[in-house]
């Protein structure tokens, strides 16, 4: 296991000096944010050169990048399951540009969620549609070798999948060696699931871990030990089925104005468990 964060709550520093401070404070690997520096990190905005710069940094620090997040929700236009042929065309695209970037960076996740299926939409053609979708950018991921990572959301951010039963189908349905799961601590806490569940089940189908806290009632991304969830559990399934990947310290948008607080409240969680 590998600590890492993502660089969400720094979107208002330069990179470079994100970079310094995660390996000033300690953690081995960074899960990179689109939102990154004032959302200047989405692929669109992206230039070889810089995502070269980007890749030579952290290589220089000894910092592997472990992940791309593209910040794929549908509040921002994209949305593999929408009833709007172009929209899902659209994101379709994204998430294969993201690839692209993930590649570039020399991570090996990309991060992808399943979207959400608008009122009066039958629930069922939306997952079919997200199904499909995912199988044409699993495809393009295995070309690049990438692994995208399906992340479960609360209602608040989408609908298709929350629960551990949406993840465990999803990945049974898109049946590919490229397309695996994502667990998020404080999702599962305000689904009112037991993360042990999401570990012994998932197995080795887990690749990537966004921890974060919160008081069962709200996804407020406070950084482990914040909140109310009870992690020894957690790190007790995933050293049974041998989990190998990163945890991701992932603070929220509150965080942003002092995000040091946070990384530093991460890391020295997490050293309590590596």
């Amino acid at each position: 296991m590998k600590s890492s964060y993502q660089t969400f709550s720094y979107l208002n520093y330069p990179f470079e000096e994100v970079l310094k401070r995660l390996v000033r404070f300690g953690y081995k690997g960074v899960e990179v944010s689109a939102a990154s520096e004032c959302g200047t990190f989405y692929p669109s905005m992206l230039t070889k050169r810089k995502v070269k710069k980007v890749a030579e940094k952290a290589e220089s620090l000894g910092l592997e990048i472990v992940s791309y997040d593209c910040e794929l929700l549908p509040a921002s236009g994209w949305n593999i399951a929408s009833p709007y042929a172009k929209i899902r065309e659209k994101t379709v695209n994204y998430i294969n540009s993201a690839i692209l970037v993930a590649n570039q960076l020399r991570a090996k996740v990309v991060v992808v969620v399943a979207g959400r299926s608008l009122y009066g939409m039958d629930k069922r053609q939306a997952w079919d549609w997200a199904v499909q979708g995912f199988k044409k950018c699993s495809k393009f991921a295995e070309q690049h070798g990438i692994c995208l990572v399906l992340e479960h959301l609360t209602l608040l951010e989408g609908n298709v999948v929350v629960t551990l039963d949406d993840l465990l189908l999803m990945i049974k349905e898109v049946d590919s060696k490229s397309f695996a799961a994502l667990l998020d601590t404080g999702h599962v806490n305000v689904t009112g699931e037991s993360v042990t569940d999401y570990v012994l089940q998932l197995g080795d189908k887990l690749k990537h871990i966004h921890i974060d806290d919160n008081d069962g009632k709200s996804d407020d991304h406070l950084p482990p030990g914040m909140g109310n969830i009870n992690f020894t559990p957690l790190f007790i399934a995933l050293k049974k089925i041998h989990y190998q990947g990163a945890i991701s310290v992932e603070p929220g948008f509150g965080f942003s104005t002092d995000p040091d607080d946070a990384a530093q409240r991460g890391i020295s969680f997490l050293r309590k468990y590596l």
